[in-house]
Formats: C-alpha cells, structure tokens, sequence
C-alpha cells in the first residue's frame, strides 16, 4: 500500500514527459514545414525574376546572382520535397536509405554552393575595385558562369563522399524531421569528412569576411577621393564618375549582405562541427539550433534581392507577364488546331460527296451542312420538307 502513491506519481510523470516529447516532435515538424515552405516559396519568385541572369547576364555580378538563385532554388526544392514526404510517410521513411542519405546530401552540397558563389563574388568585387583595367579586360559572363559550375561542382563531390563511404548521414532524433551529417562519426573516413567539411566552411568565411573588409576599406577611400577631385555637384564628369560609382557601391553592399546571411547561417554550424570534433562545449541544443539554420539561408537569400536588386520587381513582372502571354498563346493555338480539324473534315466530306457521283447523289437526300460554333450540324433536305409540309397541314 505505500507504494501506491509513488506508482501514481511516476505514472503520472511518464505520462508528462510522454505528452511533452509528442509536443515538441508537432512544433518541430511545424517549424521544418513552415522554414522550408517559406523558402520555397521565396526562392521560386527569385527564380522566375532573375533565374535568367545566370544565362543571359551582360556582366560578371549579374551572372553570379543568377548562379546562386539557382543554387538555393535546387537546394530549398530538393530538401522540401525528401522533408514533405517523409512527414507524410513517417520518420521511418525518411530514415531509411536512400532517402536520409539524399536530403542530408541536397542540404549540405547546395548550401555549401550557397556560400562558395558568395565567396566568389566577394573575390570579384575585390579584383574590380583593385584593379580594373585588368577586370574590364578578363572578366567575361562567360568565364564568371564557367567558374560557378566548376565552384558549384567541387561542393557536389564533397557533399557526396559519404556514398562512396567518407563519412555518413544521419537522423535527427531530436526533430525528427530531418537528415545531417554525422557529428560524431566513429570510423576514421568518418572523422575525416567531419573535419573536412569543418575545415571547407571556415575557409570559406575567412575569404569572405576579409575580402568584404578589404572592399568596404575600398569604398570608403574612392569615395572620400572623389569629394576631394570633383568638388561641384553640378559638373557633368563628377555625375557619370559618381553613378559608375553608385552602381560598384550599391554591388558591394550586396555582396556584404549576402556574405552576411551566409556567416549567420553557416559559421555556426562550422563552429559546433569543431567543438563536437575535439569533444569541447558539448551541447544537443546548440546542435539542432546550428542544423536548422542552415535552412533559414533559404529563407533569407531571396529578401537580399528584393532589398537590394532595384530591378527585382521590374524584372519579375516582365516574367509574369511573358508567361502569361505564352500560356495565352498556347490556347489560342489549341482552339486554331481544333478549328483546323474542322475545317479538314468538313473537306473529307466534300471529296466523298464528289467521289459517290451524280447518280447516287440523285439516289441519296441531299445533305446540307451547316457550321454552328464548335459542330457541323448536317441536316436532311427531305425530311425538313416534310416537317414544313406537315407545319402547312396543320395552318391549314
């Protein structure tokens, strides 16, 4: 009898944490769909706004944006679509393989990419300010798109070591909801995909970081240059040097504030990669708070074009509109081909009136054919005589 109570209690408690831990897999599913959706979303309007830009981009910068719309377009679409499923199969289908195994590669190869082509253009706005000439000679779209595949590719193959068994991807147990790569790895390849992926990350934002102070310290110095050589505001030279001038400065801030979203996201992850590595500052939290901000970059990328690209909205109206325009031109040459066949079948019925002859025309009622809208209506001759006999019978 003494027990009883302390039974009662530690059901009641079992029963809690139960209740508490159903709670926390709805928000954490909740939050994976709200994050990925958002995302989705966000990076489908970039791409039909400047997804064309990669293709048909006049100058390197531009062609670098398009790069990365298309980066984070794949990555986001791919995460959702092995995330959506696996919340409405079960977490045994998305912990399964290939499916774990596929998401935490999508997830890591194209969110690297991110920060690669970032970097990239962190690097092309230092050549451009430090020595032009050389930049106006050499920098062609074409040899900008080149470097982002190449770029672009090197993040494919470190994302995909673990199929040829460097290191693994597992499932989160803690969200359930999503795939990652192994923070604590036991096998030696394992340790070494750990630390190389580690090692990527942080090399990637120490260029960034250093080439963004590096233009932003050049900035500040032609602009103080340019006070000093064309001191009127109303001379011509001053207003062409000054909007060449906006154009470097206005790309400059974009590429600080994309290298920005890219540190928030990713320094945190590369971080924790090397405190669980040597086993120092062990937390599950900062773990899972780390993995889910490699989603929010997704999220955050398209809000730069809206706030920075001045032409965003322009261009995605143009989009919308030739869309619509080829949707409606694809109507219209649906209803023209029906109205083709149309017209080729009632020709079939003229050449097999003519092939039957006049004397089995004589033997046969003639055959009107009438077009009304969509159909032809043929209409037998003798048989509107006799209705309009027997309309005359009955007035009589």
């Amino acid at each position: 009898m003494v027990s009883f109570p302390y039974n009662t209690t530690s059901s009641y408690t079992t029963n809690g944490s139960a209740d508490q831990t159903h709670q926390d897999n709805q928000g954490n599913v909740i939050a994976a769909i709200v994050l990925l959706a958002s995302g989705l979303v966000g990076c489908t309007v970039a791409l039909l706004a400047l997804g064309r830009d990669f293709f048909e981009g006049k100058n390197p910068p531009t062609v670098c944006i398009g790069a990365l719309v298309w980066v984070d377009f794949v990555g986001v679409f791919s995460t959702a679509v092995l995330v959506f499923n696996g919340i409405v199969k079960g977490e045994d289908w998305l912990k399964g393989f290939p499916q774990c195994s596929l998401q935490g590669f999508f997830t890591t190869a194209f969110g690297l990419s991110s920060g690669v082509v970032v970097t990239f253009m962190s690097l092309d706005r230092v050549v451009s300010l430090n020595s032009p000439f050389l930049y106006n000679k050499y920098a062609t779209p074409r040899l900008a798109r080149g470097s982002c595949l190449l770029l672009v590719t090197l993040c494919i193959a470190l994302g995909a070591l673990p199929f040829v068994n460097v290191g693994d991807y597992v499932f989160n147990e803690t969200s359930r909801s999503f795939c990652h790569f192994n923070w604590f790895p036991d096998g030696r390849a394992g340790k070494v995909f750990s630390f190389t992926m580690g090692s990527f990350g942080a090399l990637l934002a120490s260029v960034m970081t250093f080439s963004n102070i590096f233009v932003f310290i050049v900035v500040v110095r032609i602009k103080r240059r340019m006070s000093k050589l064309f001191p009127c505001d109303h001379n011509s030279r001053r207003r062409a040097r000054r909007g060449a001038f906006r154009q470097e400065e206005r790309m400059a801030k974009f590429v600080a504030l994309a290298a920005i979203v890219f540190l928030f996201t990713w320094l945190p992850v590369t971080i924790r990669t090397f405190c669980n590595a040597f086993r120092v500052f062990p937390s599950q939290y900062l773990d899972n708070l780390s993995t889910k901000l490699v989603a929010v970059n997704f999220i955050l990328d398209p809000l730069m074009y809206v706030l920075f690209k001045g032409r965003f909205r322009k261009k995605l109206r143009l989009s919308l509109n030739e869309m619509t325009e080829f949707i409606g031109e694809v109507n219209i040459g649906h209803k023209s081909r029906k109205q083709t066949v149309r017209v080729e079948d009632a020709a079939a019925e003229d050449r097999v009136i003519s092939a039957i002859g006049p004397a089995e025309c004589s033997a046969q009622s003639p055959v009107i054919r009438v077009a009304d809208g969509p159909t032809i209506v043929n209409l037998d001759l003798d048989s509107v005589t006799a209705n309009k006999s027997e309309a005359g019978a009955t007035d009589r």
